[in-house]
Formats: structure tokens, C-alpha cells, sequence
């Protein structure tokens, strides 16, 4: 069961990434557009759930992203923070975990791509019943990446990951596709990976920045996870993410 205190302890990693991604989007579009209103902060959440023959995984994080010099649309130093949970059933075992972490960072924007790296504090709390490895409290250091293209119209990448002390886990995302002036959409890959059990992949499609409403943009992804671990089952998994910048200080 020590795979899935991976799976959520990096959810808020991905909607973090993918929320700067979007901004960073979202920003020179409007500078496109005429629009001078500057964000100082985004917040994210979002869901992941996974379906397996005899379980179901499901996961749940939100979390911030603030740029210090008032314009998340440019490049300078961030600070995020993150929280989440996760809950597995088998027909054998269960498992139920929480996490947080807190970092600091800079990113990179130019008209080309979008550039982040930060470091900081993780921790996770789990429990699992019966009990086993991995049960109680951790802290750690993490570091993490995001970047992505910003072209319009265009071929679109976009890749982001982390690495944790605990358990030496490391999670790492690759997008690939196509960017238009509304939306983003293509395939993606993900690799899971601690030092207690082989890989979990994943493999999906997905759609990002579509626009609801005052701001608020939604990315669904879709696919396939395989196990690398030995009488770990496959799954199928559908993640829902949405973000928002907002204006804090005056």
C-alpha cells in the first residue's frame, strides 16, 4: 500500500505545476489582449481518482502559488504551499494519508516558455490497516520543477516533477500536444517511483485551460496506470484540476 502515499503526496505537485503553467499561459495572453490587471497569487485544487479491479483509489489536494513581486506573470521569487489526503480500499487492506508541504522558489518567463524551480519542507502522515512499512509521521526536504512552452497556435511541452526525502520519492510529468488560443490539449506520461516498490506509469490525454468562469480555469486528464510491483493491480485514472488567480494586496 506504500505506492499510494506517493500517488498523494504528489497530487498537490501536479496541480501546482499545472496552475503556474496555466498563468504563465494566461498572463501573455492577456497581455495580448490589452488586459494590464496583475495577479499576485493562484490557488489550485483538484481530485484524482483511480479504479482498479478490486479497489479504488481516490485523492484530494489544494494549495497556492504567490509571486513576492506582485506579478505572477513575470519573472521573480515564489513561495507555495500545498495540503491534501488520500484513501485506498482492497479487499484486503486500506490505507489513509495526509500531507503538506511549503516551499520557496524563483521562476523564468520569457515569450518562448516558462521556467520554475523551488525548494522546501514535505510532510506525510499515514496509517495503514493492517498495519505496515511507512505508518506514522515524516518530514523531509523536496524539491520541484515546472515548465512549459507559451507559444500560440503552436506545438505544445510541458514536463514538471519533484523529488522528497521521504522514501526517496520521486514523481515526474511529461505533457505533450498542441496550444491554441483557448485551450491546450495533447497526451501525457507520468512516473511514480519510492525506495519501497518498483514504478507505477501512467499513461493518458488531457485538456487544460478551459475557461469557466471570473478567472477560474479547469484541466482534465484520463488514462491508463500500470504497476510495475508485483500483485499491485492496473487501473484506470481520471484527474480533475482547477485554478484561479487572485489579487491579494493592494
Amino acid at each position: 500500500m506504500e505506492r499510494a502515499g506517493v500517488l498523494r503526496r504528489n497530487l498537490a505537485v501536479v496541480f501546482g505545476a499545472a496552475t503556474l503553467v496555466l498563468l504563465a499561459g494566461g498572463a501573455r495572453a492577456g497581455e495580448a489582449a490589452g488586459n494590464l490587471l496583475r495577479f499576485d497569487s493562484a490557488f489550485y485544487w483538484g481530485a484524482d481518482a483511480v479504479g482498479m479491479v478490486g479497489g479504488r483509489d481516490f485523492n484530494a489536494g489544494l494549495g497556492f502559488v504567490s509571486a513576492l513581486n506582485g506579478d505572477i506573470g513575470r519573472p521573480g521569487w515564489i513561495v507555495s504551499g500545498s495540503f491534501g489526503f488520500g484513501r485506498t480500499r482492497t479487499l484486503w487492506n486500506a490505507t489513509d494519508s495526509r500531507y503538506a508541504a511549503l516551499l520557496a522558489g524563483r521562476q523564468w518567463t520569457t515569450q518562448a516558455y516558462y521556467l520554475s524551480l523551488s525548494a522546501g519542507l514535505a510532510w506525510r502522515d499515514k496509517k495503514n490497516r493492517p498495519a505496515g512499512a511507512g505508518d506514522g509521521s515524516a518530514l523531509g526536504a523536496t524539491v520541484q520543477y515546472g515548465f512549459d512552452t507559451r507559444a500560440l497556435d503552436a506545438p505544445y511541452f510541458q514536463s514538471f516533477g519533484a523529488y522528497s526525502t521521504i522514501d526517496d520519492e520521486v514523481h515526474f510529468h511529461v505533457r505533450a500536444g498542441r496550444r491554441t488560443s483557448t485551450l491546450r490539449f495533447g497526451g501525457e506520461f507520468m512516473l511514480f517511483d519510492d525506495a519501497r516498490n518498483r514504478p507505477t506509469l501512467r499513461y493518458g490525454a488531457f485538456v487544460g485551460d478551459i475557461a469557466l468562469a471570473h478567472g477560474l480555469a479547469m484541466t482534465l486528464a484520463a488514462g491508463y496506470r500500470h504497476e510495475l510491483e508485483p500483485g499491485k493491480g492496473d487501473g484506470l485514472y481520471v484527474t480533475l484540476g482547477f485554478s484561479m488567480p487572485l489579487r491579494l494586496r493592494r
